[in-house]
């Protein structure tokens, strides 16, 4: 069953997974933090518009009080999330398809490690 993967539950491990991980390389930000970078980084890369990263900018605003390091580390979660943006892009011109295929390949990878 193929569908498994837009289950919610199968979602929620791979929300789980991917949590870990941001909480690995984000280890000075606080669980709540790392939950809400990956979240809007998930939906930006869902998304996959200019329009999500602006909600993230919003979201990550001055308001909050940041160390200079989460703000850094943000700043670069970022970066590098625009730039695998643009290098599928130039990648895929006149070819929208390799960049959904670069996302399903992205959600099927941890499955190889169970």
């Amino acid at each position: 069953e193929k569908a498994s993967l837009s289950s919610p539950n199968e979602e929620t491990r791979e929300f789980s997974r991917s949590l870990a991980e941001t909480r690995k390389r984000h280890e000075f930000l606080s669980f709540e933090s790392a939950e809400r970078l990956e979240k809007m980084l998930i939906e930006s890369e869902r998304r996959g518009q200019a329009e999500a990263k602006e909600d993230i900018h919003e979201e990550w605003s001055p308001s909050i009080s940041w160390s200079p390091i989460e703000e850094e580390e943000v700043r670069r979660s970022l970066l590098d999330l625009s730039k695998r943006e643009k290098k599928s892009m130039e990648g895929s011109i006149g070819s929208s398809s390799s960049i959904s295929n670069q996302a399903y390949q992205v959600m099927d990878e941890p499955k190889e490690e169970e």
